[in-house]
């Protein structure tokens, strides 16, 4: 799969959820499609975490049962934020898209002969995090559904009176503490009620699986063009050298020539497309990461907090029932969402501050002044490596994982105590 098609399976994905208008459509379609989105969107996003958030007037008083609604309502919460992202910037997040699909981001033999196998592994990896967020996704679900069938609520009674009363058989409860308009331990408002919110969070998980690898995606692609990058800058010098006949003299623009002033412009012409591609790659980090900083600090806050309350549940309840199982998965897929974003900082920081050495690397000794020049630009440019930050606060990297694990545990070390 090429990146050009895996990008189409993430729009595809997105305009089924309502977050990306297909292109091409207009007018009553244009018109047709908004509502869809608006009414999809609301009902399985936004009016489900409301009710989740109304919940904790019931389960106030639990402090097990608000730990586990706290887990969901925050990932939720983080959905409806990215919901409102991609609302207010589909124009920017199309664009990157659009440059994705340039010929500066597609393999060219011509700048380093080994570019398709390098933005085929990024690929690959993308499509393995896509897969390893589905599966998890399934595991998390499939338990939390599952686990109501096993639970059991204390018996009711249909009338105050014990003597005259009948228990009533035991009622299974709901996955999540929401609010429910009706009894939902009676039919049909507890089907009614359990098939809700069961596609309420598959729609938010799918909603974050594919904003979330949207954005690593574009961010391994930069990473690989990167690499790219600091290839054809060390090899720049002898690609000229190549492309040039072993002749002294060389009719350049209908005149005589010697070979080293033709090596020389043909040098220039490669170093300037570098430099194009270095622009290229800026603009998109750059603008990828006004778009994104915020939206990370928040999801980054919440993971902390989630990550807490997630060990508290899985310290309280037995790990082999289906409820310690899912929050197990839930911890595990919170740690590796997290270890992803940081560890695309990391990667990202570690390529772009290899440019300096690169350019530095490119055999300019015999080079002509204008070479020289061009290649000191890049230097100089590339002395400021390219930062992913939380909120523009902390550096995205290895180290911020660390952090947030350590922060999580801190929290739950109180919690307990408090308990």
């Amino acid at each position: 799969m090429d990146q050009r098609r895996f990008l189409w399976w993430h729009e595809a994905a997105l305009s089924v959820l309502g977050l990306w208008p297909p292109q091409g459509i207009s007018g009553v379609s244009f018109g047709v499609y908004w509502v869809y989105r608006i009414l999809f969107l609301f009902v399985f996003c936004f009016a489900f975490n409301a009710f989740e958030i109304a919940g904790f007037f019931v389960i106030y008083n639990d402090l097990q049962a608000v730990a586990s609604n706290l887990c969901w309502s925050l990932m939720h919460f983080t959905v409806c934020l990215k919901i409102g992202l991609f609302f207010a910037k589909i124009a920017e997040l199309k664009r990157i898209c659009a440059r994705l699909r340039t010929s500066v981001f597609l393999p060219n033999q011509e700048r380093s002969p080994g570019e398709p196998e390098v933005v085929a592994i990024a690929v690959k990896m993308s499509v393995g995090y896509l897969l390893v967020y589905y599966s998890m996704t399934v595991v998390i679900l499939a338990n939390c559904f599952i686990a109501p069938l096993y639970r059991e609520k204390p018996l009711e009674t249909l009338d105050a009176n014990p003597a005259d009363s009948k228990p009533e058989p035991p009622q299974n409860p709901l996955p999540y503490y929401t609010y429910v308009f009706c009894n939902a331990l009676k039919s049909p408002c507890y089907e009614i009620a359990y098939i809700y919110q069961t596609l309420s969070t598959l729609v938010c998980s799918l909603v974050l699986i594919h904003c979330d690898n949207l954005y690593l995606f574009i961010v391994m692609v930069c990473t690989s063009q990167l690499r790219i990058l600091n290839a054809s800058l060390e090899t720049v010098i002898r690609r000229a050298t190549r492309n040039c006949p072993k002749q002294r003299w060389k009719d350049y623009a209908g005149l005589r020539t010697k070979r080293n002033d033709v090596v020389d412009r043909e040098s220039f012409r490669l170093g300037a497309n570098c430099v194009k591609h270095h622009h290229a790659i800026l603009e998109v980090l750059d603008e990828l990461e006004g778009i994104y900083n915020l939206v990370i600090l928040i999801q980054f806050l919440s993971h902390l907090v989630q990550l807490c309350f997630q060990m508290f549940i899985v310290s309280e309840i037995s790990l082999l029932s289906f409820d310690g199982l899912s929050m197990l998965a839930f911890v595990v897929a919170m740690v590796i969402e997290v270890y992803v974003y940081c560890q695309c900082g990391n990667e990202i920081e570690i390529e772009s501050s290899k440019i300096s050495q690169s350019a530095y690397n490119a055999q300019w000794t015999s080079s002509s002044e204008p070479v020289k020049r061009m290649l000191l630009i890049i230097m100089l440019r590339a002395q400021r490596p390219v930062e992913f930050t939380v909120g523009k606060f902390v550096k995205l990297s290895l180290r911020t994982l660390v952090s947030v694990v350590q922060g999580s545990f801190s929290y739950f070390m109180v919690l307990r105590k408090m308990q």
